[in-house]
């Protein structure tokens, strides 16, 4: 990387760190810097790095006024041909920094073999950790591997070999010190890397380390947490705990898959957690940020790999992944930027990303022109899956589900944007590819979509190209559940990947599944559920269902992974009951649901749940107790309205605040704040509220 250093003195002269000065600046010169070999003596971000403290004893001071520099040998140092009108002021972090506000001090230190130690510090994480050493003789080598799993006999285990991919063999994730010997005591953390670990093994330390010998440091992007979740399950809990560190684990600057191994900006991870992470934090400089790599990386790669406007797997690209992205990958396109515009009514967003959306749009449609209507690109599917799998299930109608789901958000983009031509040119596309996606994939007689598995099921259904309530929908619907349902095959079980469980949870709510969904993941006993990672001590995702807290599954390795955390969201929206009035941009209009299902109800009795959205804090928080009373506390933000679900048995009342609202299909108005009631079905009442806080009760 390069830095471009100016500096004005108080005299108002200006100096750049370059041989070449700014044509506009008359008063511009050139800073002459001197250079030396540092103490990093080795740097990468997979391998780790190697710092000799003795080199950082004899520069001790290089960095502060008042050096003198003939204390070591410095030579000059060659300045880039750069000045500020040709780099520097192109690029925009949007003022995101990364922040290491979380420590951890370690719970245990074992010595599992003589002289190697092994530091646990609870929390599966992205970070580094400080090493505190005195009576350290000079040259002494301390090497610390970092490791997020341990063999059965306590040692690390780093093997990182994804056989056949040798290359991930190359992998360490260590940290060499070389002590200096000299004032104690000598305090070192990496540089320029971090690592993905809960366990770091340190051997070469000279005597016996304690619990103060080393400390971890979480690092993440710097996204305030703005959503909090908390039930009456442990495992529930442990499971939001989870998917909030692995996705804080996974914001990097870039939104990653691990970080440990890969570390790269696949747009599948990204596009499948977006909403969770939403959900959870202040995602607006980061996805800002994003959305602006997403765009750099089209450009960059029409220019260097003439790709005719495709998007790449990973963005940034370099190399890792395809260059013609996977459409559950590619989706990412539409999901990203126009969520983040509905989410924050920021329609800035959607303006500047539309052409690019639009020429990619054009570039699947071209391949589909030319495959009889097809878009046939497939690399990775259904990623994860389990059954009908393994690892990757690839169905038929897999890609033209997300060349259908991308012309309908294109049309959406389109009419918003007020592009009237377009907009009616993509709803064209839509109407004819969703009459040919049934043609091709739908067989009326067996009611299967596609081979007939609960994936195809699931997208089918997605695309609601079956009459809203109809028989054909039901019968398409338990085909899915043949597959998981109560009576299935895997009953209670969803052994899906990370596509097809992204799409299960909105139909789970559409078929009054809802109390299946949880199910699926407090199972305990055994994969696939994520309470089974739970039971196996998992403090954040993992990368596949049947990873254990020892072994790796068929060698892949990652004990961090946001990429099956894409139900995180559905936590706030379906089990606290708090989501958007669909078409509402940002949160003014909101719907407030708790649950009313006896299935979910037996597994919850109580959700405490807020969102500090752009238009305030949004709170839901319910209660069912076991004799039939249901309090729900409500808080609405100002500038917002609400429309409250509160569940009733028919012949009991409702209050709020203690006053009564409700009794016998009548409303009591007149309360500040409830401006309207009626009878929502024959288990809820609709109340339209204002903004303030409000405390219903009722019997259910």
């Amino acid at each position: 990387f390069k830095v471009l250093l100016s500096i004005t003195t108080t005299n108002g002269n200006t100096m750049f760190s370059s041989s070449v000065a700014n044509d506009g600046q008359s008063k511009a010169s050139i800073l002459k810097f001197k250079a030396i070999a540092g103490p990093v003596v080795l740097d990468d971000m997979s391998i780790g790095e190697v710092y000799d403290g003795r080199i950082a004893l004899t520069l001790n001071g290089w960095n502060k006024p008042g050096y003198n520099e003939s204390s070591a040998s410095w030579s000059p140092a060659t300045a880039p041909m750069t000045g500020p009108d040709t780099y520097g002021s192109q690029l925009n972090s949007h003022k995101l920094t990364i922040d290491t506000d979380i420590t951890y001090p370690p719970i245990s230190v074992q010595e599992p073999k003589p002289d190697i130690y092994v530091f646990d510090f609870s929390q599966n994480m992205a970070g580094q950790v400080t090493l505190n050493v005195s009576n350290c003789p000079s040259g002494t080598v301390i090497s610390m591997q970092h490791t997020e799993i341990l063999h059965t006999d306590g040692t690390a285990n780093d093997n990182f070999c994804e056989r056949p991919k040798y290359w991930l063999c190359g992998i360490r994730e260590f940290a060499n010190y070389t002590c200096h010997g000299g004032p104690d005591p000598e305090i070192y953390r990496v540089h320029f890397t971090s690592m993905g670990f809960r366990y770091v093994q340190i051997y070469g330390f000279p005597g016996k380390p304690d619990l103060h010998t080393l400390t971890a440091h979480f690092i993440h992007s710097d996204v305030p947490k703005v959503g909090s979740f908390v039930s009456s399950s442990e495992t529930l809990n442990k499971i939001q705990h989870a998917t909030q560190f692995a996705a804080m684990s996974n914001q990097l600057d870039i939104p990653t898959d691990c970080p440990q191994r890969e570390r790269r900006g696949w747009l599948g991870d990204a596009q499948l957690a977006f909403d969770t992470i939403m959900h959870n934090f202040d995602g607006g400089a980061f996805y800002t940020k994003w959305i602006q790599d997403l765009s750099d990386t089209q450009e960059y790669n029409n220019v260097t790999l003439n790709s005719n406007s495709s998007l790449p797997d990973c963005a940034p690209f370099y190399g890792h992944g395809q260059v013609e992205a996977d459409p559950g990958w590619g989706i990412a396109a539409w999901v990203v930027p126009k969520g983040f515009a509905s989410y924050f009514d920021d329609s800035r967003i959607e303006e500047m990303w539309y052409p690019h959306a639009r020429a990619y749009m054009e570039h699947w449609i071209d391949l589909a022109n030319t495959n009889d209507g097809l878009l046939d690109v497939i690399w990775y599917g259904d990623w994860g899956n389990l059954y009908p799998g393994p690892k990757s299930y690839k169905p038929t109608d897999y890609s033209q589900f997300f060349y259908l789901t991308a012309l309908k958000e294109q049309a959406s983009m389109a009419a918003r944007l007020g592009l009237g031509e377009d907009a009616k040119r993509y709803t064209n596309l839509v109407n004819s590819v969703g009459a040919d996606f049934l043609k091709r994939f739908y067989n009326k007689t067996t009611s299967c979509f596609s081979n007939c598995t609960f994936v195809s099921q699931i997208m089918g259904l997605t695309l609601n190209l079956l009459p809203t309530g109809s028989e054909e929908e039901q019968a398409a619907w338990s085909i899915a559940m043949d597959w998981f349902g109560p009576n299935g095959t895997h009953p209670n079980r969803f052994g899906g990947g990370i596509v097809s469980l992204k799409l299960a949870y909105p139909i789970l709510d559409k078929f009054n599944a809802s109390d299946l969904g949880l199910r699926f993941q407090l199972q305990t006993d055994a994969p696939p559920s994520f309470g089974y990672w739970i039971a196996q001590n998992a403090t954040t995702m993992w990368e596949f269902w049947s990873n254990s807290a020892t072994t790796f599954d068929s060698g892949l390795n990652s004990y961090n992974h946001i990429m099956f955390g894409s139900t995180g969201s559905w936590y706030y929206t379906t089990l606290a009951g708090i989501k958007r009035a669909p078409g509402s941009r940002s949160w003014r209009d909101i719907i407030i649901q708790p649950p009313k299902s006896q299935g979910i109800l037996s597994m919850l009795s109580w959700v405490n749940a807020s969102i500090d959205t752009p238009m305030g804090v949004i709170q839901s928080n319910w209660k069912h107790e076991a004799t039939g009373r249901y309090h729900v506390h409500i808080v609405v933000p100002v500038n917002s309205k609400a429309h409250v679900l509160i569940p009733l048995t028919s012949t009991k009342e409702i209050t709020e605040s203690g006053e009564l609202v409700w009794q016998n299909s009548t409303c009591y108005l007149g309360l500040t704040g409830i401006k309207s009631a009626r009878v929502y079905d024959s288990s809820s009442v609709e109340f339209e509220i204002g903004s303030g806080v409000y405390h219903f009760h009722s019997h259910l």
